[in-house]
């Protein structure tokens, strides 16, 4: 199922407005995501349906990996993959790493392990990637989404803080290692 929308320009600002969401599984995907990831089908978790947030300009898919165990400390993880596709060209990515057992104590929040914009920086793509994780987060793990402790890439510290100016996120860790999260919705 090839996904049509709107084109992004280079110097234009994509919107963060959801028109559409829908479930698709993974012989629906587009060819910009299988082209790019060949390998990806037996790490994926297929009991779980790929969602999809469609955009004016864009989809972001949603896929689940299988979890693993750690043997190290008895806890099971898994991750999230938001793809962001546009015009069918795979345009960026995010992981998000969850904890799908552990103790209530040792219960992590989910946190970005990664992300990545291809050939559109500037775009708002990253921006709008991190709402669509946070708000996937909250309704389908039951957790607010936390940038973690380990990132050190000053633009997306600049996107969480303007995350915290506009009220949807909050600084946790002030100091050497920031650590921001999305506050839960009412």
């Amino acid at each position: 199922m090839e996904a049509t929308s709107k084109s992004v320009e280079k110097g234009e600002y994509v919107s963060s407005q959801v028109i559409l969401e829908r479930d698709i599984t993974f012989t629906d995907l587009p060819k910009a995501i299988t082209d790019r990831y060949p390998g990806m089908r037996p790490f994926l978790d297929e009991t779980k349906k790929i969602h999809v947030y469609q955009y004016e300009q864009g989809e972001i898919y949603i896929l689940w990996d299988k979890p693993r165990a750690n043997e190290q400390d008895a806890k099971t993880s898994a991750d999230l993959h938001f793809i962001d596709v546009i015009d069918n060209k795979y345009a960026g990515y995010i992981k998000v790493k969850y904890a799908v057992t552990a103790s209530q104590e040792d219960k992590k929040l989910p946190y970005v392990g990664y992300t990545f914009t291809s050939g559109l920086e500037g775009a708002g793509l990253a921006t709008r990637r991190l709402l669509a994780a946070g708000k996937f987060c909250e309704n389908n793990l039951g957790e607010p989404l936390s940038s973690g402790k380990g990132y050190d890439d000053m633009t997306v510290r600049r996107i969480w803080e303007k995350l915290v100016e506009g009220g949807v996120a909050e600084l946790v860790n002030p100091g050497d290692s920031h650590e921001f999260r999305f506050k839960k919705s009412v």
